[in-house]
């Protein structure tokens, strides 16, 4: 599958989430794009969400990104975290293979910056933004030892491609 058909999936994904209800008990997580997290983080905070992106090795580890938007999410394990949220990590076959994947993907993306590995992660969304009284308030300086803006708190892995990156076209 080339990354323009993982797009083009991703987009429809989008299309679909946004045209169906929501789910009024709250137990399915929200869909939303990388975009939206990083633009409007306050609307995400300690909630549930699936997000789907491209999955790259950062200075602060691993995380999760779009094409479409600057910014990206840090990736971290339940056990990393505090407060420690009311789930646990699913280490599932997909699980398994995703943390063997992104193992490679710094080395990857490194040396042969031929394939991108896209993922579909849901867990909780924090960030140092929440929404206050209808106002976005920053809440903290920092998340983590990291002290990163924003972050993912994987609770499972739902899907998992790796796509051939399409070659500049020659003029």
């Amino acid at each position: 599958m080339s990354c323009a058909q993982c797009r083009s999936r991703a987009r429809w994904f989008l299309a679909l989430s946004l045209a169906l209800p929501s789910v009024a008990s709250g137990a399915e997580p929200a869909k939303v794009t990388v975009c939206q997290l990083v633009e409007k983080p306050e609307r995400f905070a300690q909630k549930m969400v699936s997000v789907r992106g491209e999955i790259v090795q950062e200075h602060h580890g691993l995380g999760i990104c779009s094409e479409d938007c600057r910014g990206c999410i840090q990736i971290v394990e339940p056990e990393d975290v505090s407060p420690k949220p009311e789930f646990e990590l699913e280490r599932d076959s997909l699980y398994e293979e995703f943390d063997r994947l992104s193992m490679d993907v710094g080395l990857v993306q490194r040396l042969l910056g031929k394939a991108t590995l896209q993922a579909t992660l849901v867990g909780r969304f924090d960030s140092i933004y929440e929404m206050r009284n209808g106002k976005r308030v920053r809440v903290a300086e920092g998340l983590g030892r990291r002290r990163v803006p924003r972050r993912l708190v994987l609770q499972r892995v739902t899907d998992l491609v790796v796509c051939e990156k399409r070659e500049a076209q020659k003029q």
